[in-house]
């Protein structure tokens, strides 16, 4: 299923913030920059798609399908930007652009790509060997080459919006 981008960034920021503490509007808000009337039309729409649901506190939290796509979502972010970062980027520019890039490419396409590859094997070995990072390394330096093109040809869209 193809979800909005600020769906997936709603989804993830709600991930990401219960594993720390409840989650309220206020919270998210703050996390995204946006206002608290913006939130509460964004999690009325998310709670009714089935993707969260409120607690007895009345805070968010995540359906099975909401934390499936969160889960996806911060996997992909922190695979473009450890990526980047290897590639001797610096950390914000990297967390920005994986901003990006993590909703350029599908789930299918993230699931099949060299990257996803690379990053399993980072996983299971801690470091893996010189030639399994150098050919991991190369596959994902041309799949991250493609997605920052898509990326580039969204920003120059959106400036025209």
């Amino acid at each position: 299923m193809k979800l909005r981008r600020t769906a997936e960034d709603y989804l993830k920021t709600i991930y990401l913030l219960s594993q720390k503490t409840e989650v309220h509007g206020t919270y998210i808000a703050e996390a995204l920059g946006v206002s608290k009337p913006t939130v509460s039309i964004s999690l009325k729409a998310l709670e009714q798609e089935g993707y969260l649901m409120r607690d007895e506190n009345r805070a968010f939290c995540l359906t099975e399908a909401g934390l499936k796509i969160a889960k996806a979502t911060y996997e992909r972010h922190q695979a473009f930007q450890t990526l980047l970062e290897e590639l001797g980027v610096d950390g914000k520019t990297a967390a920005a652009d994986a901003s990006l890039m993590e909703h350029a490419v599908s789930p299918e396409s993230y699931e099949d790509s060299p990257l996803r590859g690379w990053q399993k094997e980072r996983r299971r070995t801690g470091m893996s060997n010189a030639m399994q990072s150098f050919f991991y390394g190369l596959a994902a330096i041309v799949f991250v080459a493609a997605i920052i093109a898509l990326c580039s040809g969204v920003k120059a869209a959106m400036k025209n919006y």
